[in-house]
Parts: structure tokens; sequence; C-alpha cells
């Protein structure tokens, strides 16, 4: 009888190799048994028995020694025998399968102490390797289930109120944590788990689309685990973390991968050295920046904010085409999203060097400015309560000479003809604020602005009063001078007081 595929490919269940996924750049190793991914079914390593007449599928979980109690020399084959035992999967919708899953899980909490605390024979550590990897693929390795079609909606959040759980949980979480305590391991060696932590790296990095959030919690812990161990194939890891984030902007990739990666990539930039190196702005201009072009931002919103926050303490230069970014992809029929910006906006305002401040600002308030005269009155409210904030208000005032001019119009016309009462309000609060900071600018500004509206009230009155002349002359229709004259007085400023009451 021939043997198959998978019986040629994995000869003993001890030993399988981890089979991942085509989900990114390739792995810096040489060995090509990783080159073509495939899903194998590795329902040919586990041994069932059957109880009733009707056959069903059980799982075996025969009784072997503690680790702990086990000489030093035997220790290593007991552990590769207690990892290929738990290759078994339970069925947890099975109520009968209770005694499989508690056996089951006594063995990886075993497993979990002696990775913790035990001592491996260091001349067969190999096995030990592909145990423990090959433990981890079996269970986390899958494709994840499609997003719910209402999760897909840009207006209504439902994810907000929407859990999914993985059934088989309790043995997933004790897997993730097996990985972690190993890798985390004084003595692990990155030359021995080499090809096997580069392709557990990309694994992770596919499986970080899981919609239950306790997993993606695991998955970011893992990532960071492997990336302190992975020493030369750091710049590899950043690479496939980039490549990930750029697939869910560019490639239409599930909005869920972001918000794992972006945690472990925080905790990884926290430890980038000052001034930040070149490649490492790259990756963030070239994959973290892109995601505010995202239309499920709010999915992910949070870690964005704190990921991009850390790439900008390391240096305040990529605050202006953080600025730049924002701006050109400005939601304009988003309002929750537009919110998310100006707060973004409100607290990056702390990064901008002193050198940078006018052309910030130039960058950035044309853009509030429409925002603030906008129809949308939570919108301008945010708008307003930015000047709430000390480092917006600095930004905003330490420059007067530049800012004033730019800044007092708008709020005038906010103060005077914005719909909302609650707006005026709190515009007039706002240049109160703006003539503590600097009241000898405030009235100049002020004067050249009364100036501005005078000449912009003779302007319009002489034009306006050509156009009355016409109407009053030439209209016959009583009716349609009426609509004229109303349309008239407020067309040209000034000409408000012709129309007749």
């Amino acid at each position: 009888m021939k043997k198959t595929n998978s019986q040629n490919k994995f000869p003993n269940k001890s030993k399988p190799k981890i089979v991942l996924p085509n989900c990114s750049l390739k792995s810096p190793t040489n060995q090509k048994n990783f080159a073509v991914p495939k899903i194998v079914d590795f329902s040919n390593q586990i041994k069932y028995i059957s109880t009733d007449s009707q056959p069903k599928r059980k799982v075996l979980f025969p009784s072997l020694p503690l680790l702990v109690k086990t000489k030093i020399d035997a220790v290593n084959d007991l552990f590769s025998k207690k990892c290929s035992l738990c290759f078994q999967k339970c069925d947890f919708s099975d109520s009968k399968g209770t005694q499989f899953i508690i056996a089951k899980e006594d063995i990886l909490r075993e497993i979990l102490q002696y990775c913790k605390e035990g001592k491996f024979e260091s001349k067969t550590i190999e096995i030990i390797y592909k145990s423990v990897f090959s433990l981890i693929a079996v269970h986390i390795f899958r494709i994840p289930k499609d997003l719910p079609n209402l999760w897909k909606s840009v207006y209504d959040i439902y994810f907000q109120n929407d859990e999914y759980r993985i059934s088989e949980w309790i043995h997933l979480s004790n897997v993730y944590d097996i990985g972690m305590a190993f890798i985390n391991r004084d003595d692990f060696i990155l030359e021995t788990a080499g090809e096997y932590a580069t392709d557990m790296f990309k694994l992770l990095v596919y499986l970080s689309r899981t919609m239950d959030e306790r997993e993606q919690k695991k998955i970011a812990e893992m990532i960071l685990c492997l990336y302190k161990k992975l020493g030369i194939f750091r710049s590899f890891s950043l690479r496939v973390i980039a490549s990930a984030l750029n697939r869910v902007v560019f490639d239409n990739d599930p909005f869920t991968s972001p918000k794992p990666l972006l945690v472990a990539l925080t905790s990884i930039a926290a430890g980038f050295s000052v001034p930040l190196k070149p490649h490492f702005a790259m990756l963030y201009l070239n994959a973290v920046l892109p995601l505010h072009k995202s239309q499920y931002m709010e999915y992910f919103c949070d870690e964005l904010l704190v990921c991009s926050t850390q790439f900008l303490e390391k240096d305040g230069k990529l605050v202006v085409p953080t600025f730049e970014y924002l701006v050109r992809v400005w939601p304009r029929l988003q309002p929750r999203k537009q919110i998310r910006f100006i707060n973004t906006i409100a607290l990056f305002a702390s990064f901008v060097e002193e050198n940078n401040l006018t052309l910030c600002f130039r960058i950035v308030f044309p853009q509030l400015s429409k925002s603030l005269l906008g129809c949308h009155q939570e919108i301008s409210l945010r708008v307003l309560s930015m000047w709430e904030i000390s480092d917006f208000v600095w930004f905003v005032t330490e420059k007067p000479e530049d800012t004033y001019p730019i800044i007092l119009p708008v709020l005038f016309e906010a103060a005077k003809s914005h719909w909302d009462a609650e707006v005026r309000e709190m515009s007039l609060n706002v240049l109160y604020v703006m003539q503590q900071n600097n009241s000898e600018l405030f009235e100049a500004v002020g004067k050249g602005l009364k100036q501005m509206q005078s000449f912009t009230l003779i302007q319009g009155m002489k034009k306006g009063s050509i156009w009355m002349y016409l109407v009053d002359n030439y209209e016959k229709s009583v009716v349609k001078k009426t609509m004229k004259i109303e349309r008239i007085a407020v067309l040209f400023p000034g000409c408000e007081a012709m129309v007749e009451k």
C-alpha cells in the first residue's frame, strides 16, 4: 500500500513540520519544505477508540509519568510524547467529551509548567523544538472565518457590541502560553529554532485577523516574544508586519488584523533608539500612517493612536508628514472618523518642533476652520474644545503674528453667524482665551478685521444698490420683485437694510 503525501511528510507523529498559509513575505531560511504552504490534515496522526456500537471519534489520553519526576536523560522523549498526545483535538460540542477535555487540559498545563521551570537534555534538544512548535502549529493553524456582513457597515459600528468566542479557547490559550514560556526561556537557541520561529512569526501575523479579542491579545504577546528572540531576523519580521498592514489598506484584508499587530509594534517601537533610523521612519510612513485611510479605522483607532504616538516621540519631524496625510485623507462623509482625526491633531500638536510651528499650523488649520464652520454641531464643538488642551493652545499661540490673523476671523464668523447657539457661545469663550494670551495683537487684528468688514460692507452696498435699481425699474411683477430684492440682500453684505419690512 502506498503512503499518502501527508504520511511521507509526517512519518513520525512526534515530529511534524510547521505548515503555513501563503500570507506574507518568504521566510529568510533556506528550507525548501516551507516554500510551498499547504493545508494538511493531521487526522492520520490521531488515534481514536470506539465505545458504542455506532463508532464515535474519541481521543485517547493514556496515563504517562510526570515530567518533574522523570530522569533528565528520558525527559525529552517523554515531553515529546505528551506533545504528540495533545495533537488530538477534542470535540467541545459533545457534552460526553468533558473527561477528554479535562485530561488534555491537565497535560497542557503540565507542559506549560515544565517549559517555565524544567530542564531539558541538551543532546536531543532539537526534538523539543520540533515538538513545541508543532504543538502550536497544529492548534492555531486554520483559516479564520470571514467577518460578518454587519461588521462591514461604515456608519453602524456593530463590532462594538458583538462578541465572537472560539469554542476550544481553553486549550488554545494554554498552547499560546506554552509557546511564550518556551520562547522566553534563557536557554532558547535561535540557531536551532530559526526555521521554526520565522515561519511561526508569519503564521501569527496571518492569524491576527481573528475576531476573538482574547486571541488577538495572545497573538500580540507572542509576536513580541518572538521578535525579542529573532535577532538577525528582526528586519524580516518588521517587513512581514508592514506587508500585513499594507494589505489591510490596499488589498482589502480583514480590518481586524491591525489591532494585535499595532499592539506588538508599539512595544517594538518603544525600544528604538533616538534619533530614529531612516528605515524605522519609513516603516511608520509606509505601513502605520496609511491605516488612517481605512474606512474601518474605528475598530483599531485606539491602538493606531498609541502606536503613532510612540513613533512621534522618537522623531518629532514625522509630525509634518502626519498632518499632511491626515488632511489629504480627511473623512468628509464620516463624522465619527472626523472627530477621531481632530482628537489626533490635538494630541500630536505637542510633538511639533518650534521651527515647524508655522508650517504645521498652515497645514491643519484650513481644514479645522472648514469643520468649525460646517453644519455638524458635534464636529464644530470638538474643534472648539481643542483650546481646552494646553499643548494645542501653545501650538496656536506660540507664534501669534502668524496664527492670530488666520484664526480670529474664523472664530468671529463662527461666533456671529453659526446656526447653533452652543457653538456661538463656545466661540466667544475661545476668543476670550486668545485675547488673554496676547491682548495687544488681538486688538490689532480686531481693528484690521473691522476695517475689512467695513470695506466689504461698502463694496457690497455699492453693488447691491445697482441691482436694486434695476429690479425696481424693470421688474413688473410684484412677487418676483420681492423675491429678487430678498435674494440681493442675501448675496451682498450691507443690503439687508434695503429690504422693506
